[in-house]
């Protein structure tokens, strides 16, 4: 098998737990990302969600890059490092649960692969400032994610191939 068929496997296999988990309202305080996390919070705060909304929507957002682009294991690993590894100074006042910098960390190790470079990583961009004017948004998470989902693309990637 791919690995990106693992890929797609284990994000069906991921998105019903995180979406069960919502449903039955099981939000521990201790899994909550904020400054000076604990390293229990830091790796499980990307399954946990507020409410059945912000599920759906980031198990929407997972899904579709799983299955829309060519996502390997490593990705997802490098993805899932890249959220857990999320600077205190990135991180807003209100505890952080959620997996929408997981989903921006992969969306920017997309970033060097996709056609129009710029295009692609200006939209994001745009999505994340939109999220200055919503409450309860981790733009500096979300920025971070994407940022460094970027440079470790652009490293695997260059931007410019010598011959």
């Amino acid at each position: 098998m791919e690995q990106t068929s693992y890929a797609k496997i284990i994000s069906m296999l991921l998105t019903p737990v995180f979406i069960a988990q919502t449903l039955v309202g099981f939000l521990p305080a201790s899994v909550m990302m904020c400054v000076d996390a604990p390293l229990l919070a830091r790796l499980a705060y990307p399954f946990f969600h507020t409410g059945i909304v912000h599920a759906l929507l980031n198990a929407w957002c997972f899904l579709s890059i799983a299955f829309i682009l060519p996502t390997s294991l490593w990705k997802l690993a490098a993805a899932y490092i890249i959220a857990i590894s999320v600077p205190d100074l990135c991180l807003p006042a209100s505890p952080v649960v959620g997996l929408s910098g997981f989903c921006y960390a992969l969306l920017g190790l997309f970033t060097c692969e996709v056609r129009s470079k710029w295009l692609w990583a200006g939209q994001i961009w745009f999505s994340i400032l939109l999220g200055i004017i919503l409450p309860n948004v981790a733009v500096g998470v979300h920025a971070y994610c994407f940022a460094a989902g970027t440079l470790l693309s652009a490293l695997n990637h260059p931007f410019i191939k010598v011959k």
